[in-house]
């Protein structure tokens, strides 16, 4: 398998599975992601963040999905998105799924991909996301995840 670059995604006028909202008073990103999700969408995504007047890169990010998405990112397209990633390499990313799931399975790839395990934590609720996102030590119960 060859790696992709995000310089060979089609441009034009297409669907966006991603939706965010920057909370600049809690210096949080609250993205959504529905539907199919490609390399492509991930890069375009991280481009409109960086380009937002209001994102700051030392925010935090939590990452939420709708119902029964279908990613199709592999490890190696984690790895070509690493370098396109708008937020610092220190920001905590809180994700929001069921273990046991292959979105679950997903996510920990990107945790893999990006070698910071204390950093990217997966939570069953979005409560408990949030509480680990606005703690100062990032403590919350995770579990090991």
């Amino acid at each position: 398998m060859s790696t992709r670059n995000v310089t060979d995604c089609p441009q034009g006028v297409r669907f966006l599975p991603a939706q965010y909202l920057i909370d600049i008073e809690n210096g949080v990103v609250r993205t959504t992601f529905r539907g199919a999700l490609t390399r492509c969408d991930v890069a375009d995504y991280a481009a409109r963040l960086r380009d937002d007047p209001a994102f700051r890169p030392h925010f935090f990010e939590l990452i939420t999905f709708e119902a029964n998405p279908d990613i199709q990112l592999g490890y190696l397209d984690w790895h070509s998105l690493a370098d396109h990633d708008p937020f610092f390499d220190r920001s905590k990313r809180a994700f929001v799924t069921h273990s046991g799931t292959a979105l679950y399975g997903m996510i920990r790839m990107f945790q893999m991909a990006r070698n910071d395990p204390d950093n990217i934590r997966i939570f069953e609720t979005t409560e408990e996301a949030m509480l680990w996102l606005s703690s100062p030590l990032g403590f919350a119960r995770a579990e090991g995840r």
